[in-house]
């Protein structure tokens, strides 16, 4: 099993997604955050078991909810992303190729 590290820019998009979620509902984030973590253990099981979309980056979709992680696999995996599947495929190439630097979250 692969150790999964979240990466700054990764952080802030689940962080930001958890909190309008929660503003829709409550609990609604905390299932969010949920499907998350469930994905990113499936990731950590099987990372080569995803296609590489862009590059090396890869992609796995979360149960329930409209958004991806994006991923690299290094020596460990990298979370590079967490994305809406239909709007953000833009962005995603661009962290992918490096163009957009990740964004300090702070």
């Amino acid at each position: 099993m692969k150790r999964i590290q979240v990466s700054p820019a990764a952080r802030a998009d689940i962080d930001r997604i958890e909190a309008w979620y929660e503003r829709q509902k409550d609990g609604l984030g905390d299932r969010f955050l949920t499907a998350v973590e469930q994905t990113a253990d499936r990731i950590a099981l099987n990372p080569e078991g995803y296609v590489k979309v862009i590059k090396e980056a890869r992609k796995a979709d979360l149960r329930k909810f409209p958004y991806s992680l994006w991923f690299t696999i290094e020596n460990d995996v990298m979370a590079i992303a967490c994305l809406h599947q239909r709007r953000d495929r833009v962005l995603a190439r661009e962290r992918a190729l490096g163009v957009r630097p990740m964004p300090d979250p702070s």
